[in-house]
């Protein structure tokens, strides 16, 4: 005779299955939530990828911001990634308007984002780091599930996301930062509104990066101007104020003779990058030396000419490297790079030359067999030898990087 189970094994039985069946689905659940926090932290993680890369590559909407070459156009601060404990926003800056790719972007229900210092982070353009003073860091997190933090470092650095310790005890008070201006309307949305607090986030360790050694503007309405001039001038350089190539002046040599302007600068720099705006007014009849950096000895290193056919020839105090630039159309507005970097035997010579308001490419002219000694210590913008019209601005002073 066979027997059967009794009344209470079958019990047993089913409790047993109850309660496999509900750690089971707890597990699971954890998991999901698990699963859930790494992919919002991924997700912030690549949008402020996005914003780097956006920012490098100089993109921006030019039905905001204009792409024309023309004075009325406004220059690319950088893409920035604004953050609340609840949601995210990308966008990018031009001047003082905003424009927009994603629009306010909520995140799941029950994930939490902190951030330190502030509510955002901006990436500024063609590799000149952000705007931070110290390192950014995020956690994002489940209470009582997992959180995952990262950081950005001041130089645009963006860790991976790795497993953190899950914020605890009271919210921290934040006094975050945000845009003031007005977003553009053909593409805007609203910039989200900012918290009142954020959970308490790693303290940030401050790094050393590339820097920019000085910009010069001439926005204070001088050409000799210690905040954003040149030091000193010899010949006659006058103020724009017709036809600025950036904000509201620039600089024009005058073109009856040698007229040029001279920065200093201490320490003196081994690896200088230099960019500045230039537009050629009128052709030079015999090459025309218009840019050079020298070394701490005032020896002429790196020189550029505007040749007679408006090309920009590159040459180590004359020796001449590589080839010529595209000829360049009088009358436009021009980005134009150079770097020099110490080395016996391998120190680098290259110039780069853009229209408008993209990023660099490759350069004109390169060499990387060079040999040089001694650091740059100055810097000279505007015919030193023979005559040329041209007008100048926003002459930006790079250690380590291409301001």
């Amino acid at each position: 005779m066979t027997k059967g189970f009794t009344l209470v094994e079958v019990i047993l039985a089913m409790g047993l299955s109850v309660i496999l069946l509900g750690f089971g689905a707890s597990t699971f659940q954890s998991t999901v939530r698990r699963q859930a926090v790494d992919q919002t932290a991924e997700r912030i993680n690549q949008v402020l990828q996005e914003a780097k890369t956006n920012a490098q590559a100089g993109k921006k909407d030019c039905a905001v911001c204009g792409c024309t070459g023309a004075s009325t156009d406004l220059a690319l601060e950088g893409w920035e990634v604004t953050m609340t404990t609840s949601s995210y926003t990308l966008s990018g800056k031009c001047g003082t308007t905003y424009f927009y790719t994603s629009g306010v972007q909520p995140l799941p229900g029950g994930i939490v984002v902190s951030y330190n210092p502030g509510n955002s982070v901006m990436f500024k353009p063609l590799g000149q780091g952000t705007n931070l003073a110290a390192n950014y860091s995020v956690v994002v997190y489940q209470p009582g599930v997992a959180a995952r933090g990262f950081s950005v470092t001041t130089g645009g650095e963006i860790k991976p996301p790795v497993p953190t310790p899950i914020p605890t005890g009271a919210v921290a008070t934040a006094t975050p930062s945000s845009p003031t201006a007005t977003p553009a309307t053909s593409t805007s949305t609203p910039v989200p509104p900012l918290p009142t607090s954020t959970p308490p986030a790693p303290t940030p360790t401050p790094t050393t990066s590339a820097a920019i050694v000085k910009a010069i503007t001439f926005e204070g309405g001088t050409i000799v101007n210690a905040a954003n001039g040149v030091d000193s001038t010899v010949g006659t350089v006058d103020l724009e104020t017709t036809s600025p190539l950036k904000g509201t002046y620039s600089a024009t040599p005058v073109n009856s003779g040698v007229a040029y302007m001279v920065e200093n600068f201490s320490p003196a720099v081994s690896d200088v990058y230099v960019s500045f705006y230039l537009r050629v007014n009128t052709l030079p009849t015999t090459n025309a030396t218009m840019f050079d950096l020298r070394d701490t000895g005032t020896a002429r290193k790196g020189m550029l000419q505007v040749t007679t056919a408006s090309k920009l020839r590159l040459s180590n105090n004359g020796s001449v490297v590589g080839s010529d630039s595209p000829a360049l159309t009088p009358g436009t507005i021009y980005r134009v790079g150079i770097h020099e970097k110490v080395g016996s035997g391998n120190g680098i010579l290259e110039a780069f030359v853009v229209a408008g308001e993209v990023a660099f490419g490759g350069p004109f002219a390169a060499s990387s067999t060079q040999t040089f000694t001694a650091s740059i210590s100055r810097v000279t913008v505007g015919p030193t030898v023979n005559n040329i019209g041209i007008t100048v601005d926003d002459i930006r002073i790079g250690s380590g990087v291409m301001p």
